[in-house]
């Protein structure tokens, strides 16, 4: 049970910039404000609601770190926030930033999570970490409801069965000695993946899919934007989704 976790820890990197975004927001798109509070504070806040979770860490570019601080962080009293500290090139680089971070004091659990899903509930990230403690890593997804086709280019090859697809999300969630293991293989062997999932997959290890929410989306770029604001001003003027 989680209660006899000493310690469970969440890395949420926000080093990138939004490069489909920064172009209209003029600044990192962590900044973007969204019902009067920065996009990065919004996901913080379910992170500091979430009774599991005891620190946090943001890796970050260093000329975001005391704006991250001053400006989404200290006003509104997010205080389970150990440190932000220099990210990485890559979100690989900045996840294994942070996991050196947490070596001092290792958590048993550590819970990855993008900055940019603000919608993340705080129940779901409690069953990833249920889900890891017992299979030691689990991945938030939703099933694929699309009918998907293999192409080449534009041109269809063949049509995939979608009932063994997911599209994955965040959090995904490890033992931390585990996810070590697997990025201390990555960086022996140059294996670069789009989540922390494939680094601890190539070692052979089990990852169990728990079904998230299609609110838990990533906003990248403007459209994404448009619609987490209408959602935000709905719920915080008292709707419910």
């Amino acid at each position: 049970m989680v209660d006899t976790f000493p310690h469970v820890a969440a890395i949420i990197p926000a080093a990138g910039t939004g490069t489909r975004l920064q172009a209209q927001l003029n600044q990192p798109k962590q900044f973007a404000r969204l019902a009067g509070k920065p996009l990065l504070t919004h996901t913080l806040l379910v992170f500091e609601q979430c009774e599991v979770i005891e620190d946090i860490v943001i890796p970050a570019r260093e000329e975001d770190i005391s704006t991250i601080w001053d400006e989404t962080v200290t006003p509104y009293s997010i205080t389970k926030v150990r440190e932000v500290l220099p990210g990485g090139r890559t979100r690989q680089e900045s996840v294994w930033n942070g996991m050196q971070a947490l070596q001092t004091t290792p958590p048993e659990i550590v819970v990855v999570h993008d900055a940019a899903r603000i919608f993340i509930r705080p129940d779901i990230i409690r069953e990833a970490v249920v889900t890891a403690e017992q299979y030691g890593g689990s991945v938030v997804g939703t099933p694929a409801v699309d009918t998907m086709k293999m192409t080449h280019g534009t041109v269809i090859e063949s049509t995939v069965d979608r009932t063994v697809l997911w599209s994955a999300q965040t959090p995904q969630t490890f033992r931390y000695h585990l996810l070590c293991r697997a990025f201390q293989n990555a960086l022996a062997t140059g294996y670069t993946g789009t989540d922390e999932a494939m680094l601890v997959e190539q070692l052979g290890e089990q990852v169990v899919l728990i079904r998230g929410s299609k609110q838990n989306f990533k906003v990248t770029d403007p459209d994404d934007l448009e619609i987490a604001r209408a959602l935000v001003t709905y719920r915080e003027g008292g709707g419910s989704s």
